[in-house]
């Protein structure tokens, strides 16, 4: 029964994205779950951790190739879970690393920027005349 109502919402939604059904649907079934789901928590690890440990005891009580199924399916899903952890942890340190590479070009453009020194002027001296070996005279015209 869910499931159909499910479906039914899910072509709803891909069908006429522009119907305010639609939109509401879209609000309450996907965009608030996942903002919801996309804060990490520790306990949500610890869950799925003890829901698959409590799983793996009951494969004894399990017979023969129906444990071995449910086997594979668990390490595939512990797998999944782990690789999902990895790559959401990667964006995240992505974006973190971006925002510190935004932050230091933003406080690096609010500071003064070191400039050159000025270089102290040097009176420049003139080259010694030919005739500077005796004093200057006065000369009447």
């Amino acid at each position: 029964m869910i499931v159909g109502i499910l479906i039914l919402a899910l072509l709803v939604m891909r069908l006429w994205p522009d119907t305010p059904l639609a939109r509401t649907l879209r609000a309450v079934l996907v965009v608030g779950p996942s903002r919801w789901l996309d804060r990490p928590r520790l306990l949500w690890l610890l869950v799925i951790i003890g829901l698959m440990a409590a799983a793996m005891a009951m494969l004894p009580l399990i017979p023969g190739e129906t444990a071995l199924i449910l086997g594979i399916d668990w390490a595939l899903y512990a797998d999944l879970i782990t690789a999902a952890l990895v790559i959401g942890t990667q964006l995240r340190w992505r974006q973190v690393r971006q925002s510190f590479v935004t932050l230091r070009h933003w406080v690096a453009a609010r500071l003064p920027r070191p400039r050159a020194k000025r270089a102290v002027r040097v009176r420049r001296q003139r080259p010694p005349r030919a005739d500077d070996d005796r004093p200057a005279g006065w000369v009447f015209a």
